[in-house]
């Protein structure tokens, strides 16, 4: 196996979903946003949790991920699902769509057109209308527009934006993306429509954002939304990330550590080096010296990065720790209980999104679950 291991609790993200989704009414349906490989976690595992959970619609960022996704449902013999594609229509052929009933979302005039030039081979559409983001999505005022003349197409499903600040509770611009959305869902009379404005963050906004389908992304995970913890005190992190301990050594005042012997021992150290490094998605920002923001877990004991972390491997000071258990020592705690995905991300001036997304693909998934239906899919899934 490998040295580098995320271990990952389904249950934990099942209870997540359905702890989201009880923030919604009745008529809202919560999606699982799956996209950057279930946000570093694995796609297909964090879907089969979130569908033992009661998901039925999925949301991915592009084409390929949604064929694979739909793939692996196919192997576990799912067939009630949506999965809706992001990133707008960028395949020619109608049949890649409707083959393997997948929901585009149109982002421009383009792509409105290609769509009803298939005619009745295209596939259901929703229509994204940028209210901020100046990223994807008709202008608002092209879509009152346009919004009309869909009226008459079956495929046409309904309208979704994207918050910007959701993050951010107190920021005045949630409070107008949702006017004008909510003044374009208004002109849409027919009720069975998909209305969709909220992300993570949006769901902790409050109902009036909710509309009738929410989708939620990191959440799913457990992770914090903000450096403010939004939504940490309802949510159960999902994941720890643990490797082994490769040696053990002894070093003496005056010898250094790592590339260029940025660590130089100041006294007798006890040492250990950990079968992980920024390939596998360990951020090199943690290198020392970093005033010991790191904190990684060795036999309940915090133990100090020192020198800079390698490709491969990084160094850890276990002086605390007795000798004498030394020779019981085999694995180290990089995130879990004592320092979560959202302190690492802080002590990298950055978001937990960033850490999740680019853990390294040699760091192996270790999926844990009591719900044998869900493991049993989840081996045909990745077969």
């Amino acid at each position: 196996m490998a040295s580098s291991r995320l271990v990952v609790d389904l249950d934990a993200i099942s209870a997540n979903y359905r702890a989201l989704d009880s923030m919604s009414a009745a008529h809202t349906h919560t999606a699982a946003t799956v996209k950057a490989n279930g946000y570093g976690l694995g796609a297909i595992a964090v879907s089969l949790a979130c569908y033992a959970g009661g998901c039925r619609t999925f949301c991915v960022a592009r084409l390929e991920e949604a064929l694979d996704l739909r793939a692996q449902f196919n192997r576990c013999d799912i067939t009630d699902t949506q999965i809706i594609i992001f990133e707008g229509v960028t395949h020619a052929d109608a049949s890649v769509y409707t083959q393997n009933r997948l929901t585009a979302v149109v982002n421009q005039l383009s792509e409105l057109e290609l769509v009803q030039s298939w005619g009745d081979k295209a596939p259901p559409f929703l229509v994204h209308i940028d209210t901020a983001m100046s990223r994807l999505g008709f202008p608002a005022n092209e879509a009152e527009h346009i919004l009309p003349a869909l009226s008459t197409m079956d495929n046409y499903l309904g309208v979704m934006s994207h918050l910007a600040c959701a993050d951010m509770p107190d920021n005045a611009i949630n409070a107008r993306q949702l006017e004008q959305f909510r003044a374009i869902t208004t002109q849409i009379s027919d009720d069975q429509k998909i209305f969709s404005l909220a992300n993570s963050g949006g769901i902790f906004l409050g109902a009036e954002y909710h509309f009738n389908l929410t989708r939620p992304g990191i959440a799913l995970s457990g992770t914090a939304i903000d450096d403010r913890q939004l939504g940490a005190e309802m949510l159960t992190p999902a994941c720890r990330w643990v490797t082994d301990i490769l040696q053990i050594r002894t070093i003496q005042v005056g010898e250094s550590v790592g590339y260029g012997a940025d660590f130089t021992a100041e006294k007798q150290m006890h040492i250990a080096t950990l079968g992980v490094g920024y390939a596998d998605g360990y951020p090199r920002q943690l290198s020392a010296p970093n005033d010991h923001r790191a904190r990684i877990e060795i036999a309940g004991v915090m133990c100090p990065l020192i020198g800079r972390v390698s490709m491969d491997t990084l160094v850890a000071d276990i002086s605390a720790i007795p000798v004498s258990q030394h020779a019981e020592l085999t694995t180290a705690t990089l995130v879990g209980a004592h320092y979560s995905i959202s302190d690492m991300a802080g002590d990298c001036n950055t978001i937990g999104y960033e850490i999740l997304t680019t853990l390294g693909a040699r760091t192996y998934r270790q999926y844990n679950s009591t719900d044998t239906v869900l493991m049993d899919r989840l081996k045909k899934g990745e077969c």
